[in-house]
C-alpha cells in the first residue's frame, strides 16, 4: 500500500472553479492552478466543503470529496476555491513529522506534562544526590548528565505524583556508554519513598558484555547497591526512543517496557507497601547512574513525560 503524501502548505493560494463539478466528481479544474502546490496533499475550501487534494497537473485538482465531516456537492463554475489550514491538515503533518505521534491516542515526543497536562521543565523537579551532575532543558526535553564518576551514584530528579491510581509514561533517548572500566550504567523511572530514601526502579541497564538489560531494582538510597535485583532480563532494545511505564494503582506498583509508547509490556506489580514501610511511595522520578568506574560522562535526554 503507498503511503500518503505528506500536507502540503502555500500561502494566499485561492482561485475559482473553471466549470462546475458534480457532487461525485473526482477532478475539478481551476482558472489558475500554479497558486496551488505542486503536489498533494492539501485541502481546499469550495463554498462550505473541504476537499482533499491528492495531486495537481497544472490547472487540474484530483480531489477526495466531503473531508473532516463536511459534505460533498455541486459547485458552480467561478466558486472560490481556497487552500486552508483544517485540523485534519494539521494531524496529517504531526504524524508527517514526529514519529510514533498520533493524537488521538500515542505519546507526542518533545512533550513533558503533568497530570494536568500543563506543561513542565527541570524547575519542577527536584534532585536527590546531584552531585556534579546537571539537567539541561531543551525545547520540551530534559538532558541529564552525569560526569564521569565511581562507584553507585543515582543521579535522580524527583517530584510529588498525582493522586492515585496514577500511572507515568516516559521516553528516553540515551547515550549510555561504559568507557575505561568497568559498570553496568542504567537510566530509568522510579517510585521514591521520601521517608526512608527507597527507590523502586525500572531501567534500562548496560552492562560489561555490552548487552542491554531491562531490569527492575529496589535501592534502599541513591548511593548504595540494590537490596533486590526483582528482574534482570536480556533485553532486545527497540529503536530508540525507549519506552518506559510506571503505575500506582493503590494497591500495587506496576511496571511497563514498550515499543512506541502505546501497547504495553507488564513486566512487574507487587504491593505498593512491600518494599516501602511506610505508606508507599510518594515521589516520582527520572534518574542517571553510571554504576561503576568511567571515564567518560554519560547523557541521557528526557523526550517525553506524562502524568495520567
Amino acid at each position: 500500500m503507498t503511503a500518503p503524501n505528506r500536507e502540503q502548505f502555500q500561502n494566499n493560494a485561492f482561485s475559482a472553479l473553471d466549470g462546475g463539478i458534480t457532487d461525485v466528481a473526482t477532478t475539478a479544474d481551476v482558472d489558475d492552478g500554479s497558486v496551488f502546490p505542486s503536489v498533494g496533499n492539501f485541502r481546499i475550501l469550495i463554498d462550505d466543503e473541504i476537499i482533499l487534494v491528492t495531486a495537481r497537473s497544472s490547472d487540474t485538482l484530483t480531489i477526495v470529496r466531503g473531508q473532516e465531516g463536511t459534505t460533498n456537492v455541486a459547485h458552480s463554475d467561478d466558486a472560490k476555491v481556497t487552500h486552508v489550514l483544517t485540523q485534519g491538515a494539521l494531524q496529517r503533518i504531526l504524524k508527517d513529522n514526529l514519529p510514533f505521534a498520533d493524537v488521538s491516542s500515542r505519546p507526542i515526543l518533545n512533550s513533558l506534562t503533568d497530570a494536568n497536562e500543563a506543561v513542565i521543565d527541570s524547575s519542577d523537579f527536584a534532585w536527590i544526590n546531584q552531585g556534579s551532575a546537571t539537567a539541561t532543558d531543551h525545547n520540551g526535553t530534559v538532558l541529564l548528565t552525569a560526569p564521569a564518576a565511581a562507584g553507585e551514584n543515582i543521579r535522580l530528579l524527583k517530584k510529588a505524583p498525582p493522586s492515585t491510581p496514577y500511572s507515568i509514561i516516559a521516553a528516553f533517548v540515551p547515550c549510555v556508554t561504559i568507557a575505561g572500566g568497568t559498570g553496568q550504567p542504567s537510566f530509568g523511572i522510579c517510585f521514591r519513598e521520601s521517608s526512608t530514601g527507597k527507590i523502586y526502579s525500572i531501567t534500562c541497564e548496560l552492562v560489561n558484555d555490552n548487552t542491554s538489560h531491562m531490569s527492575i531494582f529496589k535501592y534502599p538510597n541513591a548511593t548504595s547497591t540494590p537490596t533486590s535485583v526483582v528482574k534482570r532480563h536480556d533485553w532486545l532494545t527497540p529503536l530508540f526512543p525507549l519506552w518506559l511505564k510506571i503505575r500506582d494503582d493503590a494497591t500495587n506498583l506496576k511496571f511497563f517496557i514498550s515499543p512506541n509508547g502505546f501497547d504495553w509490556i507488564e513486566a512487574q506489580s507487587e504491593g505498593r507497601t512491600a518494599f516501602m514501610i511506610g505508606s508507599g511511595p510518594d515521589e516520582i522520578g527520572f534518574y542517571l547512574n553510571l554504576n561503576g568506574q568511567n571515564v567518560l560522562p554519560n547523557m541521557v535526554e528526557l523526550v517525553h513525560w506524562s502524568e495520567e
